[in-house]
């Protein structure tokens, strides 16, 4: 059985609506997670983003060209991006990871 430290941070979503990853990424290693999920980042697109010290954002929001709402993020520490798979951004507010732990898989 995969044991992984999961954290929401709803209250987070300003530092990635102001494009403050690094910020994040700094208060994700103090607070020693493994994976950080965050909800309403109101950040446009989707995509992968390095941040901090190795660290993952993995994330899916409204197109480029409409006003920024909703929005989904998931940080991934080092240690745990490794195990990633494959990821989809399904809508602003479904997002998909798959990670492989012990030959198993987890989504």
């Amino acid at each position: 059985m995969c044991k992984v430290e999961l954290e929401n941070y709803s209250d987070k979503r300003e530092i990635l609506k102001n494009g403050k990853e690094a910020e994040l990424g700094e208060e994700f290693e103090r607070a020693q997670l493994e994976i950080l999920v965050i909800t309403e980042t109101k950040k446009k697109g989707k995509g992968l983003m390095q941040i901090g010290d190795g660290h993952l954002l993995v994330y899916s929001g409204v197109q480029e060209n409409q006003r920024a709402a909703a929005g989904v993020g998931c940080i991934l520490h080092a240690k745990v991006k490794v195990m990633m798979q494959k990821w989809s951004a399904i809508s602003a507010r479904i997002l998909t990871i798959e990670l492989k732990y012990n030959e198993k898989n987890a989504t």
